[in-house]
């Protein structure tokens, strides 16, 4: 669930950055007043604590990210990390 969330979060800061660059429209600071407004800080603090959860998640399962809450999956990555398998290929 976390995974989603940061998923979501970090789609929306990216969103963000698009329409900066594309059109010179900061869409948190429009709704918050500025990019100096503490509301629009703790967002823009919220997206980057995401991207930092998304990339430990990265790490951590080798480049699989699961969105889906689906922990069973989660736990067959772990276990096959831990049975020394690295690819999916190695399950024949």
């Amino acid at each position: 669930m976390v995974t989603l969330i940061s998923f979501i979060l970090v789609i929306i800061g990216a969103l963000n950055w698009l329409s900066i660059a594309l059109f010179q429209f900061d869409l948190v600071a429009s709704i918050f007043g500025s990019q100096a407004d503490t509301f629009a800080r703790i967002i823009y603090g919220f997206i980057g604590f995401a991207s930092i959860v998304l990339i430990y998640a990265a790490i951590k399962f080798r480049g699989r990210l699961n969105v889906s809450g689906d922990y069973d999956a989660d736990r067959e990555l772990v276990e096959m990390r831990n049975d020394g398998i690295n690819r999916p290929t190695d399950l024949k």
